[in-house]
This record gives structure tokens, C-alpha cells and sequence, in this order.
């Protein structure tokens, strides 16, 4: 595995937009199901495996399953 990247350091510029991104989606009327998702896949794309860990914690902390999913 390689070198961790210290983004904030690398470009604090960037940190700072994503931030801005992060707390204008907070505001939006968009479903925080969907947002999470769409968290989850920009982390895949990305390849941040704690970034994928740490949103599908998030997404799935947001499902509620009232009786057990079985497959059929």
C-alpha cells in the first residue's frame, strides 16, 4: 500500500471547498439517503477505502429495516 496522502496539507484550497460543498449539501433539499449514496460511489470512484467505510456507515445508519430482507 502506498504513502497516505495529507490532503489538508497537500491543498488546503481544495479541503476548504469540499467543506464548503459539504455544508452547502446540508442546506439542500436533497434526501440524505441519496446523498450518502452518492458519497459511497465518489469514494469508490476514488478508490479511499476510508472514505467508503466511513460513508456506507453513514448510509446505512439511515436504513431503517422493519422485519429481516430475506433473499429469494
Amino acid at each position: 500500500m502506498g504513502a497516505r496522502i495529507e490532503y489538508r496539507e497537500t491543498n488546503p484550497q481544495a479541503v476548504k471547498a469540499l467543506l464548503g460543498l459539504n455544508a452547502y449539501s446540508d442546506r439542500c433539499n436533497v434526501d440524505a439517503r441519496l446523498r450518502r449514496l452518492i458519497e459511497v460511489l465518489v469514494s469508490r470512484i476514488n478508490g479511499c477505502s476510508y472514505c467508503i467505510a466511513t460513508h456506507t456507515e453513514q448510509a446505512l445508519s439511515l436504513i431503517h429495516i422493519s422485519e429481516p430482507t430475506r433473499l429469494q
